[in-house]
């Protein structure tokens, strides 16, 4: 990193204290949410169990996409899918 460049960490740090709400996890922030392995994490958004979107080498993951998730509405989907 530069002389006078942020971190990543200390930019979030920076627009929390702001008041900014953020509307995406990494899937780093989303395995330590809800206590999994970044592999599984992986390999929820490789079979498409949960969305996600890449804005450059970036993944994230949107907050609604983890609230859907937790409350097991993204599976009902995919069986109501699979069943037509």
């Amino acid at each position: 990193m530069k002389k006078g460049e942020l971190s990543r960490e200390r930019l979030r740090e920076k627009a929390l204290q702001k008041g900014v709400k953020a509307i995406a996890l990494s899937p780093e922030e989303f395995a330590g949410a809800i206590g999994v392995s970044l592999s599984t994490v992986y390999r929820l958004i490789r079979t498409k169990r949960i969305p996600s979107a890449r804005l450059g080498k970036r993944i994230l993951i949107p907050l609604s996409a983890v609230e859907e998730f937790l409350n097991g509405e993204r599976e009902e989907e995919e069986v109501a899918h699979a069943r037509r």
